[in-house]
Formats: structure tokens, sequence, C-alpha cells
């Protein structure tokens, strides 16, 4: 243990991101741009995206607004 949390925390450019989200907009989100059911899920789960894809800024798989499901069942 070299540095202490708050050190870690203040200059990690990873967890940078995890700041960053606090300001983050649905439409900055890829794939959400524009998505008609976008009020119903903000834009999904930035951990699940994360998880997923190794970017906060990915489509998160977890979405459980899948398109095709919701168009099938005319909602």
């Amino acid at each position: 243990r070299n540095q202490d949390l708050a050190t870690i925390w203040h200059t990690s450019p990873e967890l940078q991101q995890v700041r960053d989200l606090a300001e983050l907009t649905v439409d900055q989100v890829p794939g959400c741009q524009g998505c008609k059911y976008v009020s119903l899920c903000s834009g999904g789960c930035r951990a699940d995206a994360w998880l997923a894809t190794g970017s906060l800024m990915g489509h998160s798989p977890t979405c459980w607004l899948d398109r095709t499901v919701i168009e099938q069942h005319g909602r």
C-alpha cells in the first residue's frame, strides 16, 4: 500500500471515469441517442456495460428494454 484511498480516488484515470458519471447525460450513452424508450430506462446500467465491454460507455447487455421484444408486444 503506497497511497491512501483519497489520493487513489483523486488521481486514478479509471476512477475519474466513475466520477465523471455524475455529469453524464443519457444523450451521451452510445446506442441510447434517439431511443424512444430512453425515458423508461435512462440509459441502462453503466456497471453492466463496464463488466461486459470494459467501458463505462459501452452497451449495457442487461438493458431490460430490448427493442425487439417491446416492438413485438406493441408497447
